[in-house]
């Protein structure tokens, strides 16, 4: 298993619009979260994404098969970094796809000073994928619906 990134165009909007969607689709059955859940995300939207210089996707392939897709935020002149959504497809989470990928995320941008995402705080497997990258919990988790609470978690770089 060789895992690779590369950075999104345009072009690929509809490809991240299916990843996302099979990707999430669990969890939007389980939480009903349409108002932020990627799955919902339409191709125009993702599209917009890219007119936005902080923004970028990038594709997840293992070998040359492509199995998800990362979405990387940040404020122009900081050094804060968001994970903005990562989207494995369902057949290959849980093999370590999704750690490589994210510790690759991360290594295209060696002028962070921090990382930070939002997950669901209903689902330890996301808890631990991110606490074992050194993702530390910030703050009280946001109660999003009597179903689904988000929680803030935070990665410090700088020594």
């Amino acid at each position: 298993m060789t895992i690779a990134l590369r950075k999104a165009t345009p072009n690929n909007a509809e490809l991240i619009q299916k990843l996302q969607q099979a990707a999430n689709q669990v969890y939007l059955d389980k939480y009903q979260d349409f108002d932020i859940n990627p799955a919902c995300e339409t191709v125009e939207k993702i599209r917009s994404r890219f007119t936005d210089f902080c923004d970028h996707f990038l594709i997840v392939a293992d070998d040359d098969t492509i199995v998800g897709t990362i979405r990387i935020v940040w404020q122009t002149g900081t050094g804060e970094y968001r994970l903005g959504g990562i989207s494995i497809l369902p057949e290959y989470q849980g093999k370590g796809i999704g750690q490589q990928a994210i510790r690759l995320a991360e290594s295209l941008y060696p002028q962070a000073e921090t990382w930070e995402l939002d997950t669901i705080l209903q689902e330890p497997r996301l808890l631990h994928l991110y606490e074992k990258l050194g993702y530390c919990r910030e703050g009280e988790p946001k109660i999003f619906s009597e179903l689904m609470a988000l929680v803030f978690m935070k990665k410090s770089l700088s020594i």
